[in-house]
């Protein structure tokens, strides 16, 4: 088990301490599962020793899970030597309405995604990055909200003169219009397309209807490839996922709008997509009072009784005489 504090996501730290002892400022942790028999955490020189650190992640609230996607993008290309290439949304206003272009401005350069309007403001792409459908294109072939894939080509308007700007090193503003992104889809597909490469699927742009909250009533549209950054993903989007190692989000805090019975299923649902207890990392320290919760009076109704007939049909099976 590790545990992957987060003080500055920029810079995870790990901590390594005594029970009952604060390191750092920080107390001890106390992990929150009845096999271990007390915390075990790992300083920094572990991850040199051997471990690495998961570049996949549940991370439940929005602003905090775009930093983390754009950070592990960072790392990404900079371990290949690859650009990463911004492409702007194309952004407008329903017919008659006469809209804060100030404010449309600000919407525009998000490289994430705010709740309010789907779909990135800037599509940031490297080569082989991971990314994730954000609603279904083509349920036939798979291509549904949630399925997974690697973002390998980008085609742009060929009848607009290419324009790019390098704003360091690392990244590329693209003022060419993209047309669609070529993805490699996780899952076996036997679609074809004339003129891409075998076992790419392309996605178009699309058009995102929503509204920015200091304008309550006017809508906007954005067009937009509907992906978004596949190394962070909320505890929704993982479910049917199996991973070898994974940074969960077991602490809730004093967030609001979240009760008992969504609690215990997020952490249920976080723990049931790792391989082994090996492979979870924690995204902040948790103790045994932070993860103490029980699902919904009728669920534990009926698990008890899916228990009995579990039990009942085992007995059945074992005296049963055989064939």
């Amino acid at each position: 088990m590790r545990i992957w504090l987060q003080l500055d996501y920029l810079y995870p730290q790990l901590l390594l301490g005594h029970s009952g002892t604060e390191v750092n400022g920080c107390s001890q942790i106390l992990l929150p599962f009845s096999r271990l028999s007390s915390a075990i955490v790992f300083d920094a020189p572990a991850i040199a020793n051997g471990e690495t650190l998961p570049d996949r992640a549940i991370i439940r609230l929005n602003r905090i899970r775009e930093q983390a996607n754009l950070v592990h993008l960072r790392a990404f290309a900079e371990a290949r030597g690859q650009k990463i290439y911004l492409f702007p949304a194309r952004h407008g206003a329903p017919t008659g309405t006469d809209p804060d272009y100030l404010a449309l401005l600000r919407m525009i350069y998000q490289v994430g995604e705010e709740g309010y309007l789907k779909g990135p403001g800037f599509f940031a792409f490297t080569k082989g990055m991971p990314i994730m459908l954000q609603q279904n294109t083509n349920t036939y072939a798979g291509s549904v909200n949630g399925m997974r894939g690697t973002a390998e080509e980008v085609v742009l308007d060929a009848s607009v003169q290419a324009s790019w700007m390098e704003l360091d090193d690392l990244f590329v503003l693209c003022m060419v219009p993209l047309l669609c992104v070529l993805i490699r889809p996780a899952h076996d597909h036997n679609l074809s397309f004339s003129n891409v490469p075998d076992g790419l699927v392309p996605v178009f742009l699309i058009q995102m209807r929503g509204q920015i909250p200091s304008m309550p009533g006017l809508f906007f549209y954005r067009h937009q490839v509907p992906l978004t950054l596949g190394f962070a993903f909320t505890n929704y989007k993982s479910q049917g996922s199996t991973f070898t190692s994974l940074i969960l989000d077991l602490l809730f805090g004093k967030q609001r709008g979240v009760d008992h019975h969504g609690k215990w299923t997020s952490i249920n649902v976080q723990l049931g997509r790792v391989k082994t207890l090996s492979g979870v990392w924690l995204r902040e320290p948790v103790t045994l009072e932070d993860v103490s919760f029980s699902p919904h009076p009728h669920l534990q109704v009926e698990l008890s009784r899916l228990e009995a007939l579990e039990q009942q049909t085992i007995g059945l099976w074992e005296s049963s005489p055989d064939p």
